[in-house]
């Protein structure tokens, strides 16, 4: 039996196709998943300035003018994800983030200041100004993840990040302790906390880590961390001592961080055998 040219030709190609069918079938990638724990420090920053805050004298005859301002200091943040990987270079995953916010406030009592034997508002600025607190954002965020090199010793990453966060109070509230005439302690509210606990985030990254295949590997990255904060955008009603509520407004406010972490990957490319 004879085979003709054409004949001859499907038969190599089918050959072909049949190897290179076991080629990819021998590289065949499995998904795979990275479980993800972190630690960053951030940068320290400003958060709002408020030039003129009118405050009742202690003696009831009249304002005085309170410069408030309240900025960042370098705090931790906390965080711990999952990402699964359907490509070698693109990863999906979600993320928790704790941000924690050391904060540290300032005050200037501007002239002219009303008489007043009890010195209220200068005692309350006295109290104020250099005071430290922190406050808190708990975060839950969608990731994607892009990577160069994904098996090779050293992966170059960027990722992006999105979600909502929980506030804890903080950002805003002020408050200063001062002696009576009776020479007691009374606890005075500068300015209140709005309600709204509930705000968005964001985050953008870029870093490297360095490990290929199952196992763990080390990351770091830089990160930028942007989250809705409440700012004071206008002054409270001085007669409202019980909660004196200031305008407020929400702000992206930017966290730059330094992160490490380690990754626990399962999974990834593996060979098939017939």
């Amino acid at each position: 039996m004879h085979h003709t040219p054409s004949a001859t030709a499907v038969v190599v190609g089918l050959v072909a196709l049949a190897g290179l069918s076991r080629v990819v079938a021998a590289q065949t990638y499995a998904p795979e998943h990275a479980v993800s724990l972190s630690a960053g420090l951030s940068t320290a920053g400003a958060l709002w300035r408020l030039p003129a805050q009118p405050s009742l004298a202690g003696s009831g005859a009249g304002f005085d003018t309170l410069e408030l301002a309240r900025r960042f200091r370098p705090g931790l943040t906390l965080g711990v994800g999952v990402t699964r990987f359907l490509r070698p270079g693109l990863g999906l995953g979600i993320e928790a983030l704790g941000v924690v916010v050391p904060m540290a406030s300032s005050c200037r009592l501007r002239v002219p200041v009303q008489p007043d034997p009890t010195e209220l508002n200068g005692q309350t600025c006295n109290y104020v100004d250099g005071m430290r607190n922190t406050a808190t954002a708990f975060a839950l965020q969608g990731t994607a993840t892009l990577r160069a090199s994904p098996h090779r010793h050293v992966s170059p990453f960027v990722r992006a990040a999105g979600g909502i966060a929980l506030l804890g109070r903080g950002y805003v509230q002020m408050q200063a302790e001062y002696l009576t005439e009776t020479g007691t302690v009374g606890v005075r509210r500068v300015l209140d906390a709005p309600g709204r606990l509930v705000t968005w985030t964001a985050t953008v990254a870029a870093g490297v880590t360095l490990g290929s295949g199952p196992g763990g590997r080390f990351r770091m990255e830089i990160r930028d961390i942007i989250i809705g904060l409440p700012v004071v955008a206008g002054p409270a009603d001085a007669m409202a001592t019980e909660h004196p509520v200031p305008a407020t407004s929400f702000r992206a406010v930017h966290r730059p961080t330094l992160v490490m972490g380690v990754d626990a990957v399962l999974g990834g490319p593996h060979r098939r055998r017939y």
